[in-house]
């Protein structure tokens, strides 16, 4: 099974590139009888990950008029965080922001964790966890940690490296986030996946500059968007 994340476009609905990204795969996902078998959307809750349709009111399946609508529904991914100016206003205020961002997404998580079934799943050495959307926020290590131990693999999609390589262009709570976020992962992953090959070089050249003892066990591949 290929499990991929969705947990920021869940949460919070930015219309961001990368959200869009998550989207039209999940979208691609949904119209596929075929790989609907093998792929399953996924969210991280205060119980660990569990699957999308766990904390909806309904169940998912392919053909017709029911297709339409649930596909409408699990892309349709919440809109909670709607107020950009309150976000914009918090980010130029680091420390505010990241005390409003973890009391954000700890309520959120909890919330979810009482919606319905919300069994955690259970990751064998046959399954990959794909993280697909934006990721750096997310406490997910000590799941990370367990997930690592049944030999699942765990795949991170980098986007850029904006936040390390243009720091300039990022507030300051973002560049350190990202930066903790993307050391921590080297802990645990077996593939970095860029967008380009520029991305997945850039990957290359800032894990080597960590020096990190599993520079060999990762491998790094890329894709183009749109392709």
């Amino acid at each position: 099974m290929i499990y991929i994340d969705c947990t920021s476009t869940y949460s919070i609905n930015t219309m961001t590139g990368i959200q869009r990204v998550v989207r039209n795969i999940l979208d691609s996902y949904v119209a596929d009888a075929e790989l609907s078998q093998k792929v399953q959307p996924i969210v991280y809750t205060s119980r660990g990950f569990v699957p999308v349709e766990n904390l909806q009111s309904h169940e998912y399946s392919t053909g017709n008029e029911k297709e339409k609508e649930e596909k409408k529904q699990l892309v349709d991914l919440k809109n909670i965080f709607s107020i950009q100016n309150i976000k914009l206003f918090l980010q130029r205020l680091p420390f505010l922001y990241k005390v409003a961002k973890f009391f954000y997404f700890y309520m959120k998580r909890f919330l979810a964790s009482k919606k319905e079934v919300n069994e955690s799943i259970i990751f064998t050495k046959d399954d990959t966890i794909l993280f697909l959307d934006a990721t750096w926020n997310l406490p997910i290590w000590d799941d990370l940690n367990t997930i690592k131990k049944s030999e699942s693999k765990i795949v991170f999609v980098i986007y850029d490296l904006i936040p390390i390589y243009y720091s300039q262009f990022c507030n300051v709570a973002h560049r350190e986030d990202f930066e903790k976020f993307f050391v921590k992962s080297l802990d645990f992953a077996d593939q970095y996946i860029g967008i380009s090959q520029t991305v997945i070089d850039d990957v290359k050249k800032y894990a080597l500059t960590t020096k990190h003892e599993r520079l060999n066990e990762i491998k790094y591949d890329y894709f183009y968007l749109g392709s």
